[in-house]
């Protein structure tokens, strides 16, 4: 067995060797990284600023681009350093660690599109059941466990990635760490590392593409559905304008009742008036027969001492207390004709 020499230390190709598009390759990358990050920072901030925006579906937009931001942060930075200073060289434990972030990143962009297509599915297929099913304890939960699944991916990767050495080619022909080139230069055994490879692109590649595009069959037969929906619209607008006439002519028919109902306050008002004085002459008595003047001065004492003599008091429980005595107005009548009477108002 020959002997041979590890190697720590890496040597990226690059996008171009020409040293004349260096420069020019470097400001139109930064162009691109810095528009990148512009707008996914305006749509995180637009999201987390505005009350209206603090849904389920921008919940995840938001967090979409804070994982888009961090995507291609793992590998720009260091492809503008090494267009800008020339230089290429990256060591094997950074290697891994761009690789670790990349894969991380990577699978929770993938699984976070499925969760977005899974919540237009409910939207507007379930609209009624929306809210129940995508509430806020059901988003954190998912997005926790697209940070654990996301986390376990790409430990898995970089736990077998340790394990490989490097003794010939260090020339990685790309402008990052990417995983199938970074073990086709490798000395080591890489059965393990490529079946790792095919089985996780499996369950965390093909997987959260088929959830994302299979909700997209049933959302679309459900927005072509609604065009044969129109004549039952046509239906309802008609039902709704009738009520709407019948409303109006309600109106008409309503605008005179405040004076209706005024006028029969003030007949209620007159009523009660009469009831008040009706229940004021209950205890009023007319004395017939009493010659004109007879009562003298003091009307209500005379009438009295009239009432006690013609009735005993054995009849009444207590004396009689007259309150007021007037004779009805007019004047005296005739020779032979009745006297006017005399009303009494008892006090018990």
């Amino acid at each position: 067995m020959k002997n041979q020499t590890a190697v720590f230390m890496l040597v990226l190709t690059g996008l171009s060797d020409l040293p004349s598009l260096q420069f020019p390759l470097f400001l139109v990358f930064l162009l691109i990284y810095l528009m990148t990050l512009t707008g996914n920072l305006i749509i995180f901030l637009l999201i987390i600023i505005d009350p209206h925006l603090h849904t389920p579906m921008y919940f995840f937009l938001g967090t979409l681009a804070c994982v888009d931001m961090s995507y291609s942060s793992v590998t720009v930075p260091r492809m503008l350093f090494d267009l800008f200073t020339h230089k290429r060289v990256i060591s094997v434990a950074v290697c891994r660690t761009q690789i670790y972030f990349f894969v991380f990143f990577c699978t929770s962009e993938v699984s976070l599109l499925a969760v977005m297509s899974c919540d237009r599915y409910i939207a507007i297929c379930r609209p009624l059941h929306y809210m129940q099913i995508m509430n806020w304890k059901v988003c954190v939960w998912l997005l926790s466990l697209i940070s654990v699944l996301s986390a376990v991916h790409s430990f898995l990767h970089t736990v077998f990635l340790s394990k490989i050495t490097f003794c010939r080619s260090n020339t990685l022909q790309s402008f990052f760490c990417d995983l199938p080139q970074f073990l086709q230069i490798s000395c080591s055994d890489t059965f393990i590392n490529v079946l790792l490879i095919f089985l996780t692109g499996l369950l965390f590649g093909i997987g959260p593409l088929g959830v994302t595009f299979y909700p997209y069959f049933p959302i679309i037969s459900t927005v072509l559905k609604i065009p044969s929906n129109q004549h039952d619209v046509q239906k309802l607008r008609e039902r709704m304008g009738e009520v709407e006439r019948r409303v109006s002519d309600m109106e008409d028919h309503i605008a005179p009742l405040p004076n209706c109902i005024i006028a029969t306050e003030k007949q209620l008002a007159v009523l009660e008036k009469k009831a008040n004085d009706l229940e004021k002459s209950r205890n009023n008595i007319r004395i017939l027969g009493l010659p004109e003047r007879a009562e003298g001065a003091d009307t209500e004492k005379c009438v009295e001492q009239w009432l006690t003599s013609r009735f005993s008091q054995t009849t009444f429980s207590t004396a009689f207390m007259v309150g007021k005595s007037p004779q009805s107005a007019g004047q005296t009548p005739p020779l032979g004709a009745p006297p006017h009477p005399l009303i009494a108002q008892l006090l018990n």
